[in-house]
């Protein structure tokens, strides 16, 4: 009907994304419930005070700038999209976001698309940009990518649920430390086990909420840390005086704790998953322009939230400073026992909700791959057919034949999340400290999605005449911090494990 269509028009071109609701949810998604920010202070205990405050802003800086490389070339399919000729040469000295004046230009041209258009023929995701860059190649690595990661986070959330349980469920029911149920072992199988009806939902958004509790505990514990660190900032201590670069006299170590400390930071800043959810939600004309504000007050609130939990969880132990701050800090009874019982079950709760959400994305992956493995090995054309070289649409190849757009539960799907969950436990039993998680997951995952993916993509999605030379051979330089420096993090991270 005509009050349909109009209805359908209007909703479509309707923003969904403001700039405060999505610097809230960026910022959101990189302290990651807070679980980004318990290991911050060991960062900043292997990096020295000094070199530490630079690497926050140095990695920080570098992470903007490759959230601008993927709206750079999100923007560039859009144009392209929308029938536009071309595209403005980007300027880093006009902030290189210049690319919207194009599909403005374009939007006007085309009549009656504009942003209704731009919003109608689909959106773009990170996904899209993988399969544009280099097919079904660049998508299979995208999704392996996001496999891993989303195992790794189960894991790193498992680990922190080791960490906190023995001693909150001591705390509130009295019980002594000895007992065998109270374990890690034990406690981490317990939790697995009734978890699974959990693992089994195939629409879990509703437990994005419970997450809010553990954002709750999170801005607890900067208070606390906070008033730890000001209440044990004077004096030596047991703990020896702050160290503000690595120990010049053993150069080996230090670069060692060098990188150490690096995928820490790395991880922390990693939040490229959830951009282009923010990206798709703002007017087709204004994207651009208001993503990239989101960016920088973001990465301006991240800096100033890291460095300052950074800092006060350093002075509060020193050299003595461990992986998880939570833990330490119960332990060394520097703030109300009642307060820090609160914060570690808000924590827990928190983690406990938020694992479903991992093995989802992690199922989605997983049977993208198999798919991929399966007609590789059966010599058959890839599944679906290929999308025309100009739809936005999101091709994950995990959306019309997945196990998820089924009905009901079945075998496979049980499998699949039985197999998933029997994974997260076992990494979780084995590496038990939650710094080498970090340390792994920072220096491979994180380093692809944050510096290699988006400089990769942006220098093949956005052609050379659209880019200057200086944007151009930044973004090479990109690639190659990120695989010299997430392979140096990964050998360092080895060598903990062996250590």
């Amino acid at each position: 009907s005509t009050w349909g269509s109009l209805h359908c028009r209007l909703s479509m071109s309707r923003p969904t994304s403001s700039v405060f609701g999505g610097t809230l949810n960026l910022l959101n998604t990189c302290v990651g419930g807070g679980t980004a920010l318990v290991a911050l202070p060991l960062a900043m205990s292997k990096l020295g005070i000094v070199l530490g405050v630079a690497m926050f802003a140095l990695f920080g800086v570098l992470v903007a700038f490759s959230l601008w490389l993927l709206i750079a070339a999100a923007e560039s399919l859009r144009s392209d999209e929308l029938g536009a000729s071309s595209v403005n040469r980007m300027s880093e000295r006009t902030s290189l976001l210049v690319a919207a004046g194009a599909v403005r230009a374009a939007g006007a041209s085309s009549g009656a698309l504009g942003d209704d258009a731009s919003s109608a023929r689909g959106t773009i995701t990170y996904n899209e940009l993988g399969r544009r860059a280099y097919g079904h190649a660049g998508l299979t690595a995208f999704n392996v990518t996001v496999l891993v990661n989303n195992i790794g986070m189960a894991v790193l959330f498992l680990d922190l649920l080791g960490d906190i349980l023995p001693s909150l469920l001591t705390a509130l029911f009295h019980l002594p430390s000895s007992t065998w149920w109270l374990s890690r072992t034990a406690l981490l199988v317990a939790i697995s086990v009734a978890l699974f009806p959990l693992l089994l939902f195939k629409h879990i958004e509703a437990l994005k909420y419970a997450s809010l509790v553990g954002i709750a505990a999170a801005a607890v514990l900067v208070g606390v840390v906070l008033y730890a660190g000001v209440k044990n900032s004077s004096g030596k201590g047991l703990d020896g005086m702050f160290a503000l670069v690595p120990e010049p006299s053993h150069p080996a170590r230090s670069i060692r704790d060098v990188f150490v400390g690096v995928p820490i930071i790395v991880f922390v800043y990693t939040c490229h998953y959830n951009m282009f959810s923010i990206y798709n939600g703002f007017p087709g004309s204004e994207r651009a322009r208001s993503m990239w504000r989101v960016v920088v007050w973001t990465f301006a609130l991240d800096f100033a939230l890291y460095v300052f939990v950074g800092l006060a969880g350093y002075f509060a132990f020193r050299a003595a400073t461990q992986a998880n701050v939570i833990t330490q800090l119960a332990n060394a009874h520097v703030a109300p026992y009642a307060l820090m019982v609160a914060v570690q079950l808000g924590f827990a709760i928190g983690i406990v909700f938020t694992i479903p959400l991992f093995n989802l994305e992690a199922r989605v992956g997983f049977q993208y791959v198999w798919r991929q493995l399966r007609s590789c090995c059966c010599s058959s054309s890839a599944p679906g057919a290929r999308k025309g070289q100009n739809a936005l649409l999101d091709d994950d190849g995990a959306s019309e034949s997945s196990e998820l757009a089924r009905p009901g539960l079945n075998a496979v799907f049980v499998v699949e999340t039985a197999v998933l969950s029997l994974v997260f436990l076992g990494i979780s039993l084995v590496v038990k400290d939650i710094g080498v998680v970090f340390g792994v997951i920072g220096a491979t995952t994180a380093t692809a999605i944050s510096y290699v993916y988006p400089a990769l993509f942006f220098l093949r999605v956005v052609p050379r005449a659209r880019r200057s030379a200086r944007v151009t051979n930044a973004a090479i330089a990109l690639v190659a911090f990120g695989l010299v420096a997430g392979s140096v993090s990964l050998a360092a991270a080895i060598a903990g494990i062996v250590g």
